[in-house]
């Protein structure tokens, strides 16, 4: 199927301009292109593996059929991969370096025309949201160097502020690249869209490092040396708030609220100043009134005077009472300008979601509310805390609020973390003023406590992990011998007795032998040639030839034999009695050959094999998907709640995970299969991994947006 972009009917597309580093340009494309082709290319056989475990593992008939067609589209790029990556991606970079020359609507409308509309199926917009995922995961892993580097490119291709997809070598670029290859495919849609989230997978580890050395190699070509995230943003009007008084030159709309949110949480605000605080403050936020009575209130004082209105907390309120709505209502949004009333209004809701927040325990949240008037100022003064991932009281926030939600059993004032967080939160009320340097030193208290916390429950671990890594060999070890005895236990040709004791003993002796080393080492070899020296003579003995060899073979064979059998501790009356039985076998093996006529040993139907626990094969890595140390999970108990647990071992043939606590408690180890069962089942899934404030940020604008 042809896929039609929309943007081609709506839009026209200058001529190209000088660009004065179409070079440094041309040379990011082809490091990208080179990079991730050559990944590709290596991705081919590993992904094919995984496609196939896959689909040996599935029990799901529909799954194995796509995982089957999936994985034949997959061979059919083989090698072509790395240069049709090349070709696709340099027709979307060009693409993106292009201009754009807006044209009118068809039908005169802003937000998109009802011909654009009509023409986006259920299809097309799947495929959008699949991009935008697909390009979401592999974004987060390099936030960082994405930042700088959108600068950088937004610099070079003259846009103040470059979008995400407009970025020609950002991650949107390349899943679209991907896109257009698996769409290319003759085969339906969900196997593309499987293939495609499957290359894109294989492209993920290498991004960070390859956009830092682009950063390195634009640094080195003079392309903004030094970055400043933050564009000028327009004189400020009126705030939407009712409060906000309005001037004869002021208005005030849903869209300049939404206008104002967007900078705020996007990184469009003014630049820094001194202090790391934006430069533009008004007189108010320079230490005027409204600051000093907030900073009162935030020390406990009862009430304050603002110009002719008081202001004070409410008597008596909850831990998580959202005191900025009290302030709301008693009028502060008269004394402060229009981004300043937006920004409590948007503070204040961040703490309604927190306080709605189910994961995090009622006495966390009793903290972080006791923060509501500190983070308040310090969002005034810094515009920073809104769009910064990374800043230090977001991270103080998301790390207390996340730490808490894996906390096992009942969460009390007992509580280590608790008991820890508590004078942090009280430092924060005692001593912030303007500077947020008070916020970094909690933080990096409270990362040191809870890597403290982590070293010891790695060392309450160590101790079952050490038993789960023996266990694990030794099913790795049981494996290994059944392969190997497989194949005479069903050779129907052998003397029962010899299946039998190859089956009950010789087992025993090869599983002993794979502990002690590889297929490479001594003790393995000597018993694997053990047992064909067995398999072979109690065959029929065609001629003098084979008589000879057996004669010059028996030394060796007892003596191997009973090595073996000693190894394992083998009864005494248990080895007298194969011997015997050896003996006859060996008769009867010469007499077969001597005698054309004689037939060989009646074939024994072959007995049941013992029972055997059932044991998985060594999974891949990518089995489970993006499972590695540090993940949390949640795992749904019989009750129907769930408990969040860490991930803190993989055994190193990953057939076993181990899950605990922060603290390192309420262990739980699940092999490969179990955990793959519960995911398959819904009782296990994966934590979502976005910080708290982070979520809630999104649902702010989200929801100011529906509600403007």
């Amino acid at each position: 199927m042809n896929v039609v972009k929309l943007e081609n009917y709506t839009s026209g597309r200058a001529d190209v301009p000088f660009r004065p580093y179409a070079g440094v340009l041309a040379e990011c494309r082809r490091l990208v292109a080179d990079r991730l082709g050559a990944t590709l290319a290596d991705a081919v056989e590993p992904l094919d593996k995984e496609v196939h475990n896959r689909r040996i593992a599935t029990a799901d008939a529909s799954e194995a059929d796509l995982l089957v067609e999936v994985q034949f589209q997959l061979r059919s790029l083989g090698n072509t991969l790395n240069r049709r990556f090349h070709e696709v991606f340099e027709r979307e970079f060009q693409y993106r370096i292009t201009p754009i020359t807006p044209r009118a609507s068809v039908y005169g409308g802003e937000g998109g025309s009802l011909l654009e509309l009509s023409l986006a199926d259920d299809d097309q917009i799947s495929d959008e949201l699949l991009l935008q995922n697909l390009a979401r995961q592999l974004g987060n892993p390099c936030e960082a160097e994405l930042k700088d580097l959108r600068a950088r490119v937004g610099h070079m291709l003259g846009e103040t502020h470059l979008r995400d997809s407009r970025d020609p070598i950002g991650p949107d670029g390349i899943c679209a690249a991907l896109k257009e290859i698996c769409w290319q495919l003759d085969t339906a849609r969900p196997a593309r869209a499987r293939l495609l989230a499957l290359l894109a997978s294989a492209l993920q580890p290498e991004l960070p490092a390859l956009y830092r050395e682009i950063n390195t190699l634009l640094i080195a070509r003079k392309v903004l040396p030094r970055v400043r995230h933050a564009v000028k943003r327009d004189k400020p009007r009126v705030s939407a708030r009712e409060s906000v008084p309005r001037s004869d030159e002021d208005t005030s709309s849903g869209e300049e609220t939404q206008g104002i949110l967007h900078r705020l949480f996007t990184g469009g605000g003014e630049p820094g100043g001194q202090g790391g605080f934006p430069a533009a403050m008004s007189r108010a936020q320079r230490g005027g009134e409204i600051l000093l009575a907030l900073t009162q209130l935030q020390q406990g004082q009862a009430g304050v005077a603002v110009g002719s209105d008081s202001f004070s907390l409410p008597a008596g309120a909850g831990p998580t009472t959202n005191v900025l709505h009290g302030l709301i209502e008693a009028g502060i949004g008269r004394h402060l300008g229009s981004v300043d009333a937006i920004i409590i209004d948007v503070v204040a809701a961040l703490f309604d979601y927190i306080f709605d927040d189910p994961h995090v325990p009622e006495l966390v949240k009793g903290l972080i509310g006791r923060l509501q008037i500190p983070v308040l100022k310090l969002a005034m003064l810094d515009h920073g805390f809104f769009s910064n991932r990374t800043h230090p009281a977001r991270r103080l926030i998301n790390t207390l609020a996340q730490s808490a939600a894996g906390w096992d059993g009942e969460f009390t004032s007992e509580t280590a973390l608790f008991k820890f967080a508590e004078p942090l939160v009280v430092r924060i009320q005692d001593h912030f003023a303007e500077d947020n340097q008070v916020f970094t030193d909690c933080l990096a208290q409270l990362e040191a406590f809870l890597a403290e916390q982590e070293r010891l429950a790695e060392e309450k671990a160590t101790t079952l992990t050490d038993e789960l890594e023996q266990q694990e060999r030794l099913e790795i070890a049981r494996l290994v011998a059944r392969d190997a005895t497989t194949p005479h236990l069903e050779n129907p040709a052998l003397p029962e007795a010899v299946r039998h004791f190859i089956g009950e003993v010789w087992l025993q002796v090869l599983v002993k032998a794979a502990l002690a080393g590889s297929a490479d080492g001594g003790q393995w070899q000597e018993a694997a040639a053990t047992m064909e020296d067995l398999a072979w003579s109690v065959q029929p003995l065609g001629g003098a030839e084979d008589r000879q060899r057996l004669v010059k073979l028996l030394p060796s064979l007892i003596g191997g034999l009973r090595r073996g059998m000693e190894a394992v501790g083998t009864e005494d009356a248990v080895r007298d009695a194969f011997f015997a039985e050896l003996m006859k076998l060996h008769a009867a093996a010469v007499k077969a050959g001597m005698n054309a006529q004689a037939s060989p040993p009646p074939a024994a139907p072959i007995p049941a094999a013992p029972p055997q626990a059932e044991t998985e094969l060594p999974a891949e890595e990518g089995d489970l998907g993006p499972l590695v140390r540090g993940t949390w999970i949640n795992l749904r108990e019989r009750d129907g709640g769930s408990r969040r647990m860490r991930l803190n071992w993989i055994s190193p043939a990953r057939t076993m995970y181990l899950f605990t606590n922060h603290q390192g408690q309420g262990a739980m180890a699940l092999t490969q299969a179990e955990l793959a069962a519960r995911f398959t089942r819904g009782d296990a899934f994966l934590d979502d991994d976005l910080p708290l404030l982070d979520r809630i940020v999104d649902n702010v604008l989200e929801d100011f947006d529906t509600h403007r």
